[in-house]
């Protein structure tokens, strides 16, 4: 027995869905980089692209946070 000591489960979220950018609508503010709490996204030269979709949990911190509108879900 383990006394005094706490156990936590990493719950794992598989998904189908991945963030998608539209170039046209992004202003590269860099909002979806700052609040993707898995560092999904990465600002690349100026541009704003999808670095690890395999790491996105669907939370849609991105999508709420982009004021341009310009992020989307879809598999």
């Amino acid at each position: 027995m383990t006394e005094g000591l706490l156990f936590f489960a990493k719950l794992f979220i598989i998904t189908t869905m991945r963030p998608y950018i539209s170039e046209e609508l992004c202003k590269r503010c860099g909002e979806c980089v700052d609040s993707c709490p898995y560092e999904v996204f990465e600002d690349v030269d100026g541009k704003v692209v999808v670095k690890s979709p395999e790491d996105c949990i669907e939370c849609t911190a991105c999508v709420e946070c982009c004021p341009e509108r310009a992020i989307s879900m879809g598999d």
